[in-house]
């Protein structure tokens, strides 16, 4: 199933938001460990879910990031698993994933 363009316009947006908040995902980065800032970019993917999701609140942003994430390592996975078995161009896989 596809998303409409007004949901996957939302979702782009959302992973711009957590790429450009680094307290969210770098460990080794010193606002990994603020928990205000935190709190604040939390506000702000909140603010963008609920474009679509009106009863966005934090315990839905934390697995919808979680969920992108592992579909991102699966993908990538799947991709360097087909490259190192020694297939050919046309047989490598292909991610499927438009984020």
């Amino acid at each position: 199933m596809a998303p409409t363009d007004s949901t996957k316009k939302v979702l782009e947006d959302f992973i711009e938001i957590y790429k450009m908040n680094p307290c969210l995902w770098q460990v080794k980065n010193k606002e990994y460990h603020d928990r205000d800032k935190k709190e604040a970019a939390y506000k702000l993917l909140i603010g963008k879910l609920r474009e679509n999701e009106p009863d966005a609140n934090k315990s839905v942003v934390v697995p919808k990031i979680n969920n992108l994430r592992s579909n991102v390592r699966k993908e990538k996975k799947r991709y360097e698993q087909s490259v190192k078995s020694g297939a050919s161009a046309d047989e490598v896989y292909h991610v499927k994933l438009w984020y």
